[in-house]
């Protein structure tokens, strides 16, 4: 037996417990890993939760940026990601703090997947190697639209913090472990209250059923860093909990049904997901379980028992999490099964929880880190062994990684305006067109408007506050939280968006705009001249090819 190369064993082995050593190459894996992030999701600004996620930003720091608008107005979600990244668009546009918001957010995340990472490795870059097959299974294999690298919002901070959280719960750090899931909550509360009650249910299984010494659950720092990392976890908990303050039952109800079945099933309803995400999990999970049983396969044929022992503990509570994760999306479709047919209201209070993000998340991870094992085994095999094995796990990201950067340097349009503001059958250069012509028009808005005008915007764009930082009567992309401003959301829709018999959309009437126009005190009305092919009876201001601006005139304001 050829003995493992001590040269190698640098890094994790060294002190299981506290992670080993972070020597040059965890730095260089670290830039690696975020020039991996930075091409796969470096598209131009806005992406399409930016423009939503930025100008509320904005106006948490400058109540003039789009005031009188319905959702930059409403109650703040996710108050401490405003609070604090918020405050570079005082300093700067937004596209710019945009782009410094996700270089932010991409240093801790590559920071925090190095950091994962490197616990199951004993190599010098396995956060380079596995960062590639991480981001294709999640980017192929997601069930319900979660992704993790992408544009800045705050969820991206909160699964940094909450990997580091978890990498301390694997070495059984559980202190550190609490207050990295409480920085997580406090950036996004769901996203680090699910990692929580992952953690938890691990250790009571640990505990209670299998009757493992608790020394480490049961120690001081355990409970120092529990009540830390709840106390941090209040500046997400609090927001959230205040956004129905003061508003009935009822409301809070029908708050609850418009945000999960009309505005967001996609995400929150299991029984309407697409047929296509519940095969690609169904495939995620299948692979998912392979690479597992080869990992216990190869263990038992493994000449390197000694050295890997740490990293298959770490992997076993690894796989724990999963299966909580797993649970906790079996509970969100039983939610689903037996109460959305007959009690809607009941339904939509609990699954607005986003039961099954984690699993879009953590099964990628699964898999990630199983094919990393299995090169760790067969690391004194044969070189087309290893070979084949770092082909499994490089060659998936390279193709995703790749695909995506062709996507974004091939087209200047930002994927926010690609999701809204073209339509379907419009060729390339009309798209183009249409494109200069919006950024044409907006620039003219912001230009030569009050800041404090309000407008009536077409129905295909998300991005007319980010480009002009003026109020519009209501924008489908840009949802309130709060049951009282998804309740006032939901009816301007249904009054500013009418639809016909078959459920087509409608241009606007000259009766319509007039009672529109005194409904909300509108100021001006901005056209889309492929859907309203006649100019309404209102004051003419500029015009391009796609868009035209009217000014409204009323005695009554």
């Amino acid at each position: 037996m050829i003995p493992p190369q001590k040269t190698i064993q640098f890094s994790i082995e060294t002190s299981s417990q506290s992670g080993g050593t972070w020597d040059a190459y965890g730095y260089i894996d670290w830039l690696l890993v975020f020039c991996l992030f930075s091409i796969y999701a470096g598209s131009a600004t806005p992406e399409v939760n930016e423009s939503h996620y930025w100008v509320k930003a904005s106006h948490f720091w400058n109540p003039n940026f789009a005031s009188g608008d319905l959702f930059v107005q409403s109650k703040d979600a996710h108050w401490f990601f405003f609070a604090t990244f918020g405050a570079l668009t005082q300093y700067l546009s937004l596209p710019v703090a945009t782009w410094i918001g996700r270089i932010l957010g991409w240093t801790a995340l590559s920071f925090a997947w190095c950091y994962f990472v490197r616990r199951f490795s004993l190599f010098s870059l396995p956060g380079a190697i596995t960062t590639g097959a991480w981001i294709a299974t999640t980017h192929c294999g997601h069930l319900s639209g979660e992704w993790v690298v992408g544009g800045c919002e705050a969820k991206v901070f909160a699964y940094a913090a909450a990997f580091l959280g978890m990498t301390f719960f694997l070495d059984k750090s559980y202190g550190w472990g609490w207050i990295w899931m409480g920085i997580a909550s406090a950036f996004h509360v769901l996203t680090g209250a699910w990692v929580v009650i992952a953690a938890m249910l691990v250790l009571g299984w640990s505990c209670f059923v299998l009757q493992q010494k608790g020394d480490r659950i049961l120690s001081h720092w355990n409970w120092v860093g529990l009540m830390a990392g709840g106390a941090i976890s209040l500046l997400g908990l609090v927001p959230a909990l205040a956004l129905n303050s003061g508003v009935s039952l009822a409301d809070q109800d029908r708050g609850a049904v418009i945000y999960v079945f009309q505005r967001l099933p996609h995400h929150l309803v299991p029984t309407r997901f697409a047929v296509e995400r519940w095969w690609s999990f169904a495939g995620l999970l299948s692979l998912a379980a392979g690479c597992i049983w080869m990992v216990r396969v190869q263990f038992k044929f493994s000449d390197s028992e000694p050295s890997l022992g740490g990293i298959l503990r770490r992997f076993a509570i690894l796989q724990q999490l999963a299966v909580a994760f797993l649970f906790v999306a079996i509970v969100g479709l039983m939610i689903d099964l037996v109460f959305s047919s007959w009690a809607t209201n009941w339904s939509a209070e609990l699954l607005r929880y986003y039961w099954f993000r984690w699993n879009d998340v953590i099964w990628p991870t699964v898999i990630t880190i199983s094919l990393l094992l299995l090169i760790e085994f067969t690391r004194n095999k044969s070189p087309f062994f290893i070979g084949v094995a770092v082909c499994a796990l490089v060659l998936p990201g390279v193709f995703v990684v790749g695909n995506q950067y062709i996507r974004h340097y091939s087209d200047s349009i930002s994927p926010a305006d690609q999701a809204t503001l073209l339509l379907r059958n419009e060729t390339r250069s009309v798209r183009n067109q249409v494109y200069s012509d919006w950024l044409d028009i907006c620039a003219f808005i912001h230009a030569n408007t009050p800041e404090d005008a309000v407008f009536l915007t077409p129905r295909f764009q998300q991005t007319f506050k980010w480009n002009t930082g003026r109020a519009e009567v209501v924008c489908w992309k840009d949802s309130p939280q709060d049951a009282r401003g998804l309740i006032e959301w939901e009816s301007r829709l249904l009054k500013v968006f009418p639809r016909d018999e078959n459920g087509h959309g409608m241009p606007w009437s000259d009766r319509l705009l007039y009672q529109l126009s005194n409904e909300y005190n509108i100021d001006y009305v901005l056209i889309d001249r492929r859907i309203q092919k006649t100019p309404p009876i209102l004051e003419f201001i500029q015009s391009n090819a796609t868009y035209a601006l009217f000014r409204v005139i009323s005695t009554d304001k």
